[in-house]
């Protein structure tokens, strides 16, 4: 089948006799577009995820053994005898599993943002700032689960 049309350039609408789409786009020659280099964002993300490993190697010790850490604040304060070291003991090991988890995530998808020219700084603050919040929440779950501590903050309340 003949068509009179002349052959369509880059850019420019065809028909298709086919029987496809009613028009198709025939696209520009497209070269890849550089990425941009954030040096600032590199070293700051570099830094924030050392730190954050740091963290995170750094407490697996102390959550390895979070009823003593715990036992001892209370002895600190006058709460009373701490006793929930099960579930002080699971709570402890959740959190160092978290911590490991989120650390790699955050590494891994860092990496992306900058591989890809992207702000990449705010991923590393956004993960300690989580993993703050479950750790928070963690000692909460352990205080709240003991006795003693609620013993406490009835003797407080009345």
């Amino acid at each position: 089948m003949t068509d009179n049309q002349p052959e369509p350039r880059y850019g420019e609408y065809s028909s298709n006799p086919a029987g496809g789409p009613e028009h198709t786009v025939y696209p520009y020659p497209i070269a890849p577009k550089p990425v941009a280099r954030r040096t600032w964002d590199i070293v700051l993300t570099s830094i924030l995820l050392g730190l954050g490993a740091l963290n995170v190697f750094g407490s697996l010790k102390g959550f390895n053994d979070f009823g003593s850490a715990v036992a001892r604040a209370f002895d600190m304060r006058g709460v009373g005898t701490f006793t929930s070291y099960g579930l002080a003991s699971g709570v402890g090991l959740g959190l160092n599993v978290f911590g490991i988890v989120l650390l790699m995530i955050t590494t891994m998808f860092s990496v992306r943002l900058l591989q890809r020219g992207r702000i990449a700084f705010w991923l590393p603050l956004s993960a300690g700032a989580l993993n703050l919040i479950i750790i928070v929440i963690g000692a909460i779950v352990v205080m709240l689960g003991d006795p003693a501590f609620t013993d406490y903050m009835n003797r407080t309340i009345h």
